[in-house]
Formats: C-alpha cells, structure tokens, sequence
C-alpha cells in the first residue's frame, strides 16, 4: 500500500501555517525578543501564499532585529510580559522592588502607549521628571529595551 505523499515540515524554530475549518489560513510563529522573551505570534489570512509571505515577513524581522510584538502592544503590556519572564530568575525582594517601581512610575507615565509610539525623547522627558523615575529606568532596563 502506497503513503500519501506527506507534506515538507519546517525546521524548528521556522513557524507553522496551516489551513483553518473556516478556509482561512492561519501562520504562527516563535520568535525571541530582544529582551530574551520568546513569545508566539500569529495571525490570519485568505491564502495560503499570504501566510507564507507574513510568515517570512516576521522571521526576515527578527533576523534584522526589526521585530515588533504588534501595532497595538502597549508598554504595559510589554513590560509585564518582561517582568513575568525575568522574575522566576531574580530573588523574591528584588523582583518585587522592581514591581514596585513599574506600578508606582512606569506604568502611570507611559504604560497606556503604544510601543510603537514611544520615542527616545519620551524616555528622556520621563526620566527627567523626578530622580525616582530615573532610578525606576535604571532598575528595571527600560532603557535598553528595544522600542520599535
């Protein structure tokens, strides 16, 4: 008895498409932040060939570094997934200090905006209003993440 021909699979790390009950396809995706956060992305289309073209689309992004969690991702949302993945790694003290201060400044200045929408001058101008918001910068990396 013959197989049916099996369908080429990708290498890991590589991403998956694959075609919904709904005839639409759908392309997912791991891809690793330049936080060290590996997150999955996903999305949906009408053809297969535009899967696979937003599927190369992301992986040629990541390579160039270019990559961004999504058009909408506010900073909050980034930097609690941030903190959920570096805080198993830290002592409970620290890791709290550093809730403490994205709760108390983070947060309330500049975690309603878009990732995509905060500029090195926002930093600056936050940075600059107390020396509290400096240190909550500095304890917490903000400043070296990667801001589309």
């Amino acid at each position: 008895m013959a197989k049916a021909a099996e369908k080429p699979k990708r290498g890991n790390g590589r991403g998956a498409v694959r075609k919904l009950p709904s005839g639409r396809w759908q392309w997912r995706a791991s891809v690793e932040l330049p936080s060290g956060e590996v997150q999955r992305v996903s999305g949906t289309v009408a053809t297969k060939t535009e899967a696979e073209e937003a599927l190369s689309r992301v992986r040629t992004d990541v390579s160039r570094g270019q990559f961004t969690v999504s058009a909408k991702t506010t900073l909050e949302e980034y930097i609690r997934a941030w903190h959920e993945t570096k805080k198993p790694h830290q002592a409970a003290t620290y890791a709290r200090s550093h809730e403490s201060m994205m709760e108390t400044h983070i947060i309330p200045s500049l975690g309603k905006r878009r990732l995509t929408s905060i500029t090195p001058r926002d930093l600056e101008a936050f940075t600059r209003t107390s020396s509290t918001a400096m240190n909550a910068v500095r304890r917490c990396s903000v400043s070296r993440w990667a801001i589309p």
